[in-house]
């Protein structure tokens, strides 16, 4: 009856063992390649191609370095956070149909987004 019984170094090394391997296939999953339809956004602004109706998306002028500030900026045509919109960042100044930021280049939508947004001083 001892015989199958385990011991509690055998027990732990077990549990170990199972809670690094369920680990490594999580990790291993969060590395999976994202699918075209999440990579729009940034990155598809970055490529120059303007999303479907958004007069501010032709970034064809720009440099790849002005680019990729948009990028790194993580900029976006159409905000997804309440409240915090181009039109309304300390960053933004106004035009038609697009402004212009003072620190991301090229036409900006005024309900576009990115990470430097700060508020308008009022």
């Amino acid at each position: 009856m001892n015989e199958n019984r385990l011991s509690r170094r055998t027990f732990l090394g077990l549990t170990l063992l199972g809670c690094l391997s369920l680990g490594g296939v999580s990790f291993l999953a969060s590395c999976q390649k994202k699918p075209d339809a999440e990579k729009q956004g940034a990155e598809g602004m970055a490529k120059g191609g303007p999303a479907a109706g958004d007069p501010c998306a032709d970034i064809s002028g720009l440099t790849e370095q002005e680019k990729q500030t948009r990028v790194a900026n993580s900029y976006v045509g159409k905000s997804t956070i309440e409240g915090k919109q181009c039109s309304n960042c300390n960053l933004f100044s106004s035009g038609t149909p697009c402004g212009t930021c003072s620190l991301v280049r090229g036409p900006i939508n005024p309900d576009g987004y990115c990470n430097a947004w700060v508020a308008r001083k009022t």
